[in-house]
């Protein structure tokens, strides 16, 4: 279970408002998590199809600090909240509704380690 961010909503209105929030319960890094919209069947149990992920960029934030990932367009921002903690704003620049079924669901996911390669111009290794 994660303990450092929580998934507090998902806003699904027309495309230009749609979003999750994340709250901050401990100070962490962004770059450490990845959110994913995921499909799940009648049962609510996950399925296999992982259609889209937004891995953050690293930024520190602090308990309390909110954060907004919105699928549409935008230039990413920050900013004090009324509540005097600071929120931040990213932007998936995905062109509609990501979650648009009833059985869509968000993960957020934190990446402990993880591997990759560059392949230039020839793809054996």
């Amino acid at each position: 279970m994660l303990t450092e961010l929580k998934i507090e909503a998902l806003i699904q209105r027309e495309h230009a408002e749609e979003r999750v929030m994340l709250r901050a319960l401990k100070d962490c890094d962004l770059s450490d998590y990845i959110i994913i919209d995921h499909t799940f069947d009648e049962n609510k149990d996950l399925s296999d199809k992982i259609r889209h992920s937004f891995w953050f960029p690293k930024q520190q934030v602090k308990a309390g600090d909110i954060i907004f990932l919105y699928t549409k367009s935008g230039r990413d921002r920050f900013f004090e909240n009324m509540v005097k903690s600071t929120s931040y704003a990213y932007f998936w620049d995905i062109d509609s509704n990501v979650w648009n079924d009833l059985y869509d669901g968000v993960v957020l996911i934190k990446i402990d380690s993880f591997t990759s390669k560059y392949f230039k111009g020839n793809l054996t290794g």
